[in-house]
């Protein structure tokens, strides 16, 4: 990480470091204003969005880089905090107008005509839109001394935007993303095939169907894609098709902009912005603890055990219903069976277990979950939990996949899609089909605004990929391992 004095959140956010956009020296009458805004007893509230990379519930917790970073300029401020979610960026751009709100933690566009009618902060971003397309691994045969052998190289399809010419590329209707493809296409002499969707679908949408292989291209900013491509292994974000694009925070008043930029210059600031970077845009899912370098154990041809730890399966998974080997996909899928990694959202060892909901589950403390026993005896817990609040689904593999999504995502937004599913006329007590669908369309603004949805917006294909990877690895341990 660049040592800078200002931000640039590049999104892949490959490159974050601070940028000074006319930043003047901060004077005594700029101090004694942001010493105000420091005294000021009353509640600070913050505009910002529910989106990935911002704003969203995570089981019992709020996350998102706009959520962490307010959170810690309010407490420069010694300040309680209200969020105020907005519909859109336009919607923050009037409540910040109109005194509704006092801060707008959400990078807002620098155009001309926000500038005229909004105060911009030092707390600024440059990002671009980058082309959203598969990545593929080959292998090439390569001449040794004595013998050949083989090569694996990774390929994409697109290195210059002049090869999409003849190709289909798909963006949200009425988008920027549209906007700027079809000024793409005008300045390569025009034969990109330019599909659109509509309210149905987002960018995370469209991201998951490249993946898939149901569509081959998609434009999306490189901060979001960033974002949600840390689940995929297979997406390249490496083409630019757009020109930096600069945004920043914006305030009410000249005394809340001395505040900000005056925080936005601290050391510590600088800090959190690298840790969060990491943290929410790096494409590393786990940290090692210890230092311990983070390995994928794989189990051995003729083995008759799934990992070390299957004693403290088959324990606490007849302690608490389960089948042992549906413990282990599980565990396989939340850290490749190693007891020491650290998730980007904190969550701890081989179940992955948040501390604060494991204290609740009888954990004495934070160390306890490095311990396979027991962070197995917990998961499972919990994993009992929420089985046991979805007795009214009569198909048992129906009930483990709305446990195990409510697992990785939260109950609440499970039974939002649940809600959801009943109100569209769908069954919410089945899965396939179903309340699926909608947690998938919980990432789509139509449908985390509606108002029965309680939890807001949510990662809904990373959460329904989840469920799916565990079930066929649970159907793959049946096969192999007997259930003694």
């Amino acid at each position: 990480m660049r040592k800078h004095t200002k931000i640039i959140l590049t999104t892949c956010i490959s490159v974050v470091s601070f940028l000074t956009l006319g930043c003047n020296h901060v004077g005594e009458s700029d101090k004694q204003a942001a010493d105000t805004a420091q005294n000021d007893s009353s509640v600070l509230n913050i505009g910002t969005l529910s989106q990935s990379i911002s704003y969203y519930e995570k089981g019992e917790k709020i996350m998102g880089y706009e959520y962490e970073m307010a959170q810690d300029f309010a407490k420069s401020l010694n300040r309680e905090i209200n969020f105020i979610i907005g519909k859109d960026v336009n919607d923050l751009a009037n409540k910040v107008a109109n005194g509704e709100v006092d801060v707008v933690a959400y990078p807002i566009v620098m155009s001309n005509e926000h500038r005229q009618k909004l105060l911009f902060t030092n707390h600024t971003y440059i990002t671009h839109q980058v082309l959203v397309q598969r990545k593929e691994e080959k292998k090439i045969a390569i001449k040794g001394k004595r013998q050949k052998k083989e090569k694996t190289i990774i390929q994409k399809e697109i290195n210059d935007v002049t090869q999409l010419i003849g190709k289909e590329v798909w963006v949200l209707a009425g988008s920027k993303h549209e906007e700027r493809l079809k000024n793409l296409n005008e300045e390569i002499g025009g034969g990109i095939v330019i599909k659109t969707c509509g309210e149905e679908e987002d960018e995370e949408d469209l991201i998951d169907r490249v993946s898939k292989k149901e569509i081959d291209f998609t434009i999306c900013d490189e901060k979001v894609a960033k974002a949600n491509t840390s689940e995929y292994n297979n997406i390249d974000l490496s083409l630019n098709v757009s020109f930096d694009q600069r945004s920043a925070w914006v305030v009410k008043d000249t005394i809340l902009l001395n505040a900000v930029n005056r925080w936005e210059e601290k050391v510590q600031t600088q800090k959190l912005v690298r840790t969060l970077h990491m943290k929410y845009f790096d494409t590393k899912k786990y940290v090692a603890a210890n230092n311990h370098r983070i390995r994928i154990t794989k189990i051995p041809k003729g083995s008759h055990e799934i990992s070390n730890y299957d004693p403290y399966y088959k324990k606490f998974g007849a302690q608490y219903g389960f089948d042992w080997r549906l413990i282990a996909a599980i565990t396989h899928k939340e850290s490749r069976f190693y007891p020491d990694v650290i998730g980007w959202s904190g969550s701890i060892g081989l179940m992955q277990l948040m501390p604060n909901t494991a204290r609740k589950m009888g954990a004495k403390s934070r160390e306890d979950l490095f311990d396979p026993e027991v962070n197995i005896k917990i998961g499972c817990k919990c994993l009992k939990v929420m089985f046991d609040s979805y007795k009214s689904i009569p198909n048992t593999d129906d009930r483990i996949r709305f446990t195990l999504a409510s697992y990785n995502a939260g109950v609440g937004h499970i039974k939002d899609a649940q809600a959801l599913a009943k109100k569209y006329g769908k069954d919410p007590l089945i899965w396939k089909d179903n309340v699926e669908t909608y947690v998938r369309l919980k990432s789509n603004r139509q449908y985390f605004t509606d108002p029965v949805v309680k939890h807001g917006y949510m990662s809904g294909n990373n959460v329904c990929n989840y469920v799916a990877t565990i079930m066929a690895q649970y159907e793959e341990y049946k096969e192999k391992f007997s259930n003694d």
